[in-house]
């Protein structure tokens, strides 16, 4: 039995169309490594930006963590530097306090005698009492150069003399009764009072008018 060989055209066509198969076969393979890749990409892909996020997050806690330290010590600080300030103005009181009470002894022998001193009259033409005189204004002078610097400091002698009697800054040491002037009025000052930056150091001991119930209703 003889084989019929096939026509040259045939194989040709036949060895186009296998060629063409393998080319189908291999694209196919080719788009399903490449799906295949894309999906795995987009997994990496979503696993690093979900790193990111959770370390986004932590960096976003640790700086809440130091903003909320920064102003914990901010506050600490300031009350720190409130306390000090406090504590600075009460020691400076406090020694200018210890200060003027050792004063007030010498002040309350200095002014009587200052005021004896203010009080004597020189008429007499001697060149001694003029000296006299002159060594008595420079005695003032000073003490006025005193009291200065102690106003400056804030330690104020209170004027209690023709004002009414306050528990708070005065002592009544006894009373006296005047009718010409009015009830509670202070007439005279045993011990004078001091202020030191308007708290009181010393109340002043002071003698209190006081007038019955019964002159009062004739004086109304």
């Amino acid at each position: 039995m003889k084989d019929h060989a096939k026509p040259k055209d045939q194989l040709k066509e036949e060895k186009l169309n296998d060629e063409d198969l393998k080319e189908e076969v291999s694209d196919e393979t080719s788009d399903n490594n490449n799906q295949n890749l894309s999906l795995e990409k987009i997994e990496e892909i979503i696993k690093e930006n979900k790193s990111l996020k959770e370390e986004n997050a932590k960096y976003k806690n640790q700086l809440y963590l130091i903003a909320e330290k920064y102003e914990t010590n901010k506050k600490e600080n300031d009350a720190n530097q409130q306390r000090f300030q406090k504590e600075k103005i009460n020691a400076k009181n406090n020694a200018i306090k210890d200060f003027a009470n050792d004063l007030l002894t010498f002040l309350d022998l200095s002014d009587p005698v200052m005021k004896s001193i203010l009080s004597l009259k020189v008429e007499n033409d001697n060149p001694v009492y003029k000296q006299l005189d002159s060594t008595m204004q420079g005695i003032k002078m000073l003490f006025d150069l005193m009291h200065d610097a102690l106003n400056k400091n804030g330690l104020y002698k209170m004027n209690s003399i023709g004002k009414k009697f306050d528990p708070q800054l005065h002592e009544a040491s006894e009373t006296t009764c005047d009718d010409s002037k009015e009830h509670d009025i202070i007439i005279k000052v045993i011990r004078e009072g001091y202020k030191l930056n308007d708290n009181i150091l010393r109340p002043a001991n002071v003698i209190v008018n006081e007038i019955k119930e019964k002159d009062k209703k004739n004086n109304e």
